[in-house]
């Protein structure tokens, strides 16, 4: 009985850091104009500097056009991305929904500092599914870049949620055909 009511409060305790997570991001992302959202996880050998180059190019024409920029990935992207804004004087058009899973690194420094300083644009989370959820609402768009499974997840359920009608048809920007090329020919086949 002892354990019973352990799971009970760990899941009362998880759903309300859920919902308030889910209603924090939401409030604050309503708020915001729409933007570009960036998904992937590019390493820094294969793809990785190919494809940084030709993602910095896209998100400084965005950020001239005054298109805000979402960061959805603790990585090299989010560097990319947090530099372009910084060096260019464009944090204002930066928007940040990050997950961090518990055996992941601790959040970074910059990360801190941009939930600190611009928290009226940035959504830290420690629910996978209210990320999945975050990145796409209020999107204008999607940039991919080469990742893993959780960018395939991403990636599928977005197209997939337009196609059925769950959301509204946007554009979707594969970057690196290399990489992307080959998973779309299995998917084809």
């Amino acid at each position: 009985a002892s354990q019973e009511n352990y799971v009970d409060l760990t899941d009362k305790k998880r759903t309300k850091i859920v919902t308030r997570e889910m209603d924090r991001g939401i409030n604050l992302l309503s708020r915001l104009p729409r933007s570009v959202v960036v998904v992937g996880h590019p390493g820094q050998g294969e793809y990785g500097n190919e494809v940084l180059g030709v993602l910095r190019n896209i998100i400084t024409a965005a950020f001239k056009d005054g298109i805000p920029v979402r960061i959805s990935s603790r990585n090299l992207v989010f560097d990319e991305v947090f530099t372009t804004a910084e060096q260019n004087g464009w944090f204002n058009s930066l928007q940040a929904v990050l997950y961090r899973d518990p055996k992941d690194r601790p959040w970074t420094e910059k990360e801190k500092y941009l939930e600190r300083e611009y928290l009226t644009r940035v959504v830290l989370l420690a629910d996978p599914s209210n990320h999945q959820l975050l990145l796409t609402y209020n999107a204008r768009g999607y940039i991919f870049l080469p990742g893993g499974v959780g960018t395939m997840n991403k990636l599928l359920d977005i197209v997939t949620a337009m196609q059925t009608g769950s959301i509204k048809r946007k554009p979707v920007v594969l970057i690196g055909r290399e990489f992307w090329a080959p998973i779309f020919k299995v998917l084809k086949d």
